[in-house]
Parts: structure tokens; sequence; C-alpha cells
């Protein structure tokens, strides 16, 4: 009997080992841009991601607009439940704030920027996949820099490796090209210069490591008042936890 209870530790102890190892997590993957450069002075601005967007995946929407305006929200065709990532902040006239739709419906998709009582929007938004169905949003900061190179750092350190950082930026006083910091290999840029004569950007850098505070930096024409964001996403888990537990399927005895 000494044995068998020898046996039954050991494999206990075996799967409590294989089971204390934290679980796997997905990388996240940069997948299209939807943006509109053409918005006017109106209560709601469309624009469309050029392909059907797939179920399960994240979309990260971020508005530039003047401080002077309320601040625009985001919906979109398919009904998602879009949440505030980034809140209103300002520097001078550039304003931007940042949502996201985590685990989305997939399909063709249009979002829209809404104001309550008109304005400018210059939105962009961000199809990602790999992230987490649930409270994918992990790190957030923002800064005011007038600053050829404006950029802006987390507040706190990342929880785990395989996040996504994306940075948006608002310029509001001139119509800039927006260009990705180092480091950052996905980027677009929004300039309307026929209506407002303002800009936008927003960048993504996919994270197969690392740790920390995670900083987000943009490079444009002139050292303008922007309103620069920065948020960390968090990958979905692709299994390596367990509950340990042993079944006995048959005891025979053990001398």
């Amino acid at each position: 009997m000494s044995r068998f209870r020898t046996i039954l530790a050991t494999a206990a102890a075996v799967v409590a080992i294989l089971c204390a190892a934290p679980p796997l997590v997905r990388a996240q993957t940069h997948v299209q841009w939807a943006s509109n450069n053409a918005c006017t002075y109106e209560a709601s601005c469309s624009f469309s991601f050029g392909s059907n967007t797939t179920a399960g995946n994240l979309i990260v929407a971020c508005g530039g607009f003047n401080n002077g305006t309320n601040a625009p929200t985001f919906s979109d065709s398919q009904g998602d439940t879009f949440s505030s990532a980034i809140a209103r902040f300002n520097n001078g006239s550039s304003a931007l704030v940042c949502y996201y739709a985590a685990n989305i419906h997939g399909g063709a998709d249009t979002l829209t920027c809404s104001i309550s009582g008109s304005g400018y929007c210059i939105p962009a938004a961000e199809e990602i996949t790999g992230a987490a169905a649930s409270s994918p949003l992990d790190q957030t900061g923002t800064a005011t820099p007038s600053s050829t190179s404006p950029s802006a750092t987390t507040s706190g350190a990342i929880a785990q490796g395989n996040e996504i950082v994306i940075g948006s930026g608002m310029d509001w006083s001139a119509g800039r090209t927006w260009t990705a910091g180092t480091g950052f290999n996905n980027s677009v840029s929004v300039l309307n210069s026929s209506s407002c004569g303002c800009s936008a950007g927003m960048e993504s850098l996919k994270l197969t490591s690392g740790s920390g505070t995670q900083t987000a930096t943009f490079s444009i024409g002139g050292a303008d008042p922007t309103a620069i964001a920065v948020m960390t996403f968090k990958g979905a888990s692709s299994g390596g936890a367990c509950s340990p537990s042993l079944t006995l399927l048959h005891a025979g005895r053990c001398d």
C-alpha cells in the first residue's frame, strides 16, 4: 500500500508542477485601418473598414477634435459595445478620446464618430486579432507636448508579454503628416486640410515580449500643441493553465 501512496503522491506533484506554469498568451496582430480625412463640422461622421472584420477581434478607435466642442463617441454597424480607453483631454484646442470594442461580432463594418451639438471629428480605427475577449485594456497614458517628436508613456507596467501598444495623437493647429515612431510597425496619418486644417495620427506596435512602462512616439512636421495617448491591450490566453486534479480509475493491490 505504501508503494501505491508513493505513486499517487508523485502523480499529484507532477500535475501541480505542470499547472503552476503561467498560461500561454497569443501574439496580437494588426489587421487593418479605417479612417476619414474629410469629416466636416457635423453631428456624425462615418468611415468603414475595407474588408470584413473577424468575429472575436478587437477594434480600437480614436477621435481627435476641437476642445471647444463636446467629445466624440463611437459606435458601429455591427452593434458592438465601445468602452472608453482614454477619456477626454486636451492641449489648447487639440483634444482626443479613444474607445475600444472587444470580442466584436465581425462582418462588414461601418464606424460612426458622433459629437453632440456638432463639431469636427478626425477619426481613425484599427482592427486587431489575438486580443483578450474580455477586459483587454491594460495600461494607458496621456501627454500634452509641443514637439516635433511628441510622445506619451503609460502610467504603469504592462501585465504580460504579447501585448499590443497603440499610440494616437491630435494636432488641431496645423495639418501635419504623422509618422510612426521607432519600432512601431503599423501607422495611419489622417490629414483633414479641406475642412479644419487639422490632423491626427495612430500607430501600433506588437510586443512579443517585454515588461515595464511603454511609450508611443510620433514624428510630425512642427512643434505644435498636441494631445498624445498610449494604450496597451492584453492578448488572449492560448492554454497552458489547468486545475490540478487526479481521478482514480482502478486500484489494485500493491505490496
